[in-house]
């Protein structure tokens, strides 16, 4: 579940008056920036499958990057998404590797001693709470967990998760799923 939190990470926008789905328009993707800025390239990104996630609003798995700091280069492992804007601009985010993570708020959202034991131990914070977004001040309900490969905490508008009816040969019961909806482990089964 934590692999189709992280593709699902930022809720897709709607382009040009269409509705549904719409992926990350690659033509947007200013390559040679990146290329000079981070280091990063293309094709590598598609070499490694790293870029049908990003285009698809998940992450890279960790990659090499390079910045420039004060004229100076430094390698560092990151993972990689992108981020587009209001007038549909795409950005390069990167995650660097954090070396522990931060738990005492998140959006808005403080963390208890329950909480950060709960995202220590299981990398999952065990229930849906209701996050802020910075820019709009929209209050949205998600699931908030740790990446494992960053320690960078994340979240997913519960409202983008879906929670199938079987998982493999395994019947999920409807008790069930409104457990996983709520953030609650569903340890027997799964």
């Amino acid at each position: 579940m934590e692999q189709k939190q992280e593709q699902n990470q930022e809720a897709p926008q709607q382009t040009q008056g269409r509705q549904g789905y719409q992926p990350i328009d690659e033509n947007k993707i200013n390559w040679q920036e990146l290329e000079e800025r981070w280091g990063v390239k293309r094709d590598e990104l598609e070499k490694s499958g790293d870029l049908q996630k990003m285009l698809n609003y998940g992450k890279s798995d960790l990659v090499k990057v390079t910045p420039n700091f004060g004229g100076e280069a430094f390698e560092l492992d990151a993972r990689l998404s992108f981020k587009k804007d209001g007038e549909g601009n795409v950005s390069l985010v990167p995650h660097f590797i954090r070396k522990e993570q931060k738990l005492e708020e998140y959006k808005e959202h403080k963390f208890s001693d329950e909480d950060r034991k709960n995202l220590r131990e299981t990398g999952n914070l065990g229930r849906v709470v209701d996050l802020v977004d910075k820019e709009t001040g929209e209050i949205t309900p998600s699931f908030v967990s740790i990446d494992r490969k960053t320690n960078e905490i994340t979240d997913v508008p519960a409202s983008k998760v879906r929670i199938p009816e079987r998982i493999g040969k395994t019947e999920i019961t409807k008790q069930e799923q409104d457990m996983l909806r709520a953030g609650l482990p569903v340890r027997d089964k799964l």
